[in-house]
């Protein structure tokens, strides 16, 4: 990142219209660099205690060594929001088996890390192109539904979307972590499943070209879920890239 960049970043979140209570969290940390999404799983509320027990670990966590790469430094973060979930589960019989997915975004110097588990994603908007950063770990991208015939896949139709990867069911969790390097004018979109199943990301791409400030797409991003019926619960953090002296939405 060049050091006449600077970044604007706002998040919102929406209860989705099948839910009581919202279960996503979200965190914009521009002073650290980092910026967060969870879906809590595992029903309520132990789902929404366990995406907030992520967001509070990752940032208790990234208190430690600053100077060491932000790929390392994120990992090691979300492995121990994965340790504090488990813990506060084993102690609390109401929230066995609770969990979330985790998507996180961490700046360090010109580029950032982003790491990865579950079906919450990243996208960069750059050039008018929306890129999608992360694959989402449900059982439809896993390699035993390649292996299965079309008839054992009609079968479990109903579940292809269910998660093999989140925070808080398994001791050691796998996250995936990769870099980019942000450019001027360029968006980040974090943002949970619930957001992805109501818009398209043709949809999330005009949204975000339309409205340059952070705080304004993202709200536009959780009216248009609403008006389209979003049963989950959706939630973005935009993050945006400008010269210096440009206002494009608050941090």
């Amino acid at each position: 990142m060049s050091r006449t960049l600077h970044i604007e970043a706002a998040g919102l979140s929406s209860r989705g219209r099948a839910h009581t209570d919202n279960q996503d969290a979200f965190a914009v940390f521009p002073e650290l660099g980092l910026f967060v999404v969870a879906d809590g799983i595992g029903g309520r509320p132990a789902g929404g205690v366990a995406s907030a027990l992520a967001l509070a670990a990752v940032r208790a966590a990234l208190g430690g060594d600053a100077r060491a790469p932000a790929s390392l430094l994120l990992r090691a973060a979300v492995e121990e929001a994965n340790q504090r979930i488990l813990a506060t589960a084993e102690g609390d019989p109401a929230k066995s088996g609770m969990g979330a997915t985790f998507t996180g975004a961490l700046m360090r110097g010109e580029r950032v890390a982003i790491a990865h588990v579950g079906d919450s994603r990243a996208y960069l908007l750059h050039a008018r192109r929306l890129d999608r950063l992360t694959e989402d770990h449900i059982l439809a991208n896993d390699g035993i539904w390649g292996a299965l015939d079309l008839a054992e896949r009609a079968k479990l139709a109903d579940c292809r979307h269910r998660l093999t990867r989140a925070l808080g069911i398994v001791e050691t969790v796998e996250v995936d972590v990769g870099l980019v390097t942000p450019q001027e004018g360029d968006v980040l979109l974090l943002c949970t499943d619930g957001l992805t199943a109501a818009l398209s990301e043709r949809e999330i791409a005009c949204i975000l070209l339309e409205h340059g400030e952070p705080d304004d797409a993202a709200a536009r991003l959780m009216v248009r879920a609403t008006e389209k019926g979003a049963e989950d619960d959706a939630t973005a953090v935009v993050v945006r890239w400008g010269a210096q002296g440009q206002s494009h939405g608050r941090a």
